[in-house]
């Protein structure tokens, strides 16, 4: 069962995604107080849990809260001697040198994911192939289009387009999307489209090389 210390603001659409999930999987879950930074610093709150799981991204978001990388910065040794083992993250993918240096210091299970706030999370990184994204199937709809707005082939590149296709009910269940109906929205990132079996053994499309587009993208 894992112990959770969540980082993200709970003002936003991640934040308590990321609680009600890793309750869902039975975990403890202690959010991040919503007092500013200056007031009350995330290393001031995570000292006052015990906690096994860390969610944070890897680095600031547009100024909201604080990233691994920030606090990194101020306590070099913070994932061993929090005893951190998984850690979980989005708001932008994760850089090779952050994921080398967390598990140097212990951490066992690097879960970086992929979305939207229009949609939620969609995807999650390969534990094989660092910088692919696995595309959760089923409530959404994720392709990658040419310029003319058709699907790329395998081992192509294009832009990111998903079409919300469902939602779930109280029970759990997944039910008809009854909220707005976005359908192709493209959110301005552009990625490699793979359809071939990984060597992770998992064979749902993948997302190589996500990146933000121009505006000539």
């Amino acid at each position: 069962m894992p112990r959770v210390f969540n980082g993200y603001m709970q003002s936003h659409l991640t934040g308590p995604l990321y609680h009600a999930a890793l309750r869902r999987l039975g975990g403890i879950v202690f959010d991040r107080s919503h007092h500013p930074e200056e007031l009350f610093s995330t290393l001031a709150q995570m000292e006052l849990f015990d906690f096994d799981t860390l969610v944070l991204p890897e680095h600031t978001v547009r100024g909201k809260g604080v990233g691994l990388a920030d606090l990194l910065n101020d306590d070099p040794t913070l994932l061993t001697r929090c005893g951190v083992r998984w850690w979980i993250g989005s708001s932008g993918t994760f850089d090779a040198a952050s994921v080398r240096l967390a598990q140097q210091q212990g951490v066992v299970s690097v879960s970086n994911l992929y979305g939207a706030s229009e949609f939620g999370l969609f995807a999650i990184s390969c534990t094989q192939i660092p910088g692919d994204y696995h595309v959760a199937q089923g409530h959404v709809l994720v392709e990658v289009v040419d310029q003319s707005g058709g699907p790329v082939a395998n081992g192509q590149s294009g832009r990111i387009v998903v079409t919300h296709l469902c939602g779930i009910a109280d029970d759990g269940q997944a039910r008809t999307h009854l909220g707005t109906q976005l359908l192709r929205l493209a959110g301005g990132d552009g990625a490699t489209f793979l359809s071939d079996p990984c060597e992770c053994g998992l064979t749902a499309p993948r997302l190589r090389n996500v990146k933000r587009l121009g505006t000539s993208g």
